[in-house]
Order: structure tokens, then sequence, then C-alpha cells
């Protein structure tokens, strides 16, 4: 009894679960151990410490529920994702292309080009250099000789293969590769 009325104000204070946790830690208490004082009430507290430690720890478990049900979600859709099946590669470009180059003095801004087999390109040369230029794919297209500040569009189709392109001013210096795919 003598106990039970000790702790009483320190249970008021800590709640309903310390008392419980008292009254089971006095029970494995040894016969003849003193019990603390009324007016000791921080050993009380230290002494009923540790058994308010698990006492708290299922308190825990009871709020992690809602995220718990808030992450199911998230993990469902992550385990869905897999099983779809990956979108399909773009397909080839079926309809006319429409690219640029800019010829400079003694060289083509773009040395290798590559375009569409067997699809309709239009081509904008523009020559942004002091001399006359021009771009010329042997067998397959050709510009005019294009002054500073010029810009001429040709259209081709050309079948899968490389071919070379070049200033026909400057055919040393000025080369490059069209390549179709």
């Amino acid at each position: 009894m003598h106990r039970h009325t000790m702790i009483f104000p320190i249970a008021t204070i800590l709640g309903g679960a310390l008392l419980a946790a008292a009254c089971s830690t006095s029970s494995s208490a040894s016969v003849g151990t003193p019990a603390p004082r009324a007016t000791d009430t921080a050993q009380a507290t230290a002494t009923l410490q540790p058994a308010v430690t698990p006492t708290a720890a299922p308190a825990a478990p009871t709020s992690t529920p809602v995220p718990a049900a808030t992450a199911a979600p998230a993990s469902t859709e992550a385990a869905s994702a897999p099983s779809s099946p990956p979108p399909p590669p773009p397909p080839a470009p079926s309809g006319p292309q429409t690219i640029s180059l800019d010829v400079e003095d003694n060289y083509f801004t773009s040395k290798e080009i590559t375009v569409p087999a067997g699809v309709t390109i239009t081509m904008a040369v523009h020559n942004e250099g002091q001399a006359l230029h021009n771009w010329d794919v042997a067998g397959v297209t050709k510009t005019n000789f294009l002054p500073h500040g010029q810009t001429q569009v040709v259209t081709f189709t050309v079948a899968p293969g490389t071919y070379t392109f070049v200033c026909d001013v400057h055919p040393k210096e000025m080369t490059g590769v069209l390549i179709a795919r």
C-alpha cells in the first residue's frame, strides 16, 4: 500500500501507463528492497524510467499505419511499371525533312550530315563567308555559287549510302560527307 501511495502522484503526472509499469516493477522487486520516499520524486522517476520506455515503444507503431497506407499505392505503382511494355521506338521519318548548312570561308559548319534514305530532304545552304561558295553533292544536287549572306534551298532524295560533298570554289579545303540511312 505504501508503494502505491508514493507512486500515485507520479503516475498522475506521467499517465496511467506509468502506473501499470510501476506495478509490474514493484511485483518483480525483491522482498526487503526499501521503497523510495515520496519526497524523492526524481529518484522515483529515475527508478521507473526503464519501465516507461518499453511501454512507450508500442505507441509508435499505432501512428505508423497512416504513412504505411500512404506508401502502399506508390509501391503498387512501382511494381506495375515493370510489367507494362516499353514504348515502341519512334517511327523512321517518312515525310520531308528540312535541314540547314552554313558555309564559312573555306569550311562547312558540318563536315558530316546524316539524313534518312528514300525521304525528300529540303536543305537550306547559307553562305556566311566573304567569298563565293556552293554545296555540290556529286550526282545528287548542287547549289549555285552564293555570295556573302545569300541562301539557296535545294530538295533531293537519296538511296542509302555515303556521298561526298564539296565547294567547287575550294574543292580541296571544303569537303564533307552526306550519309543516307
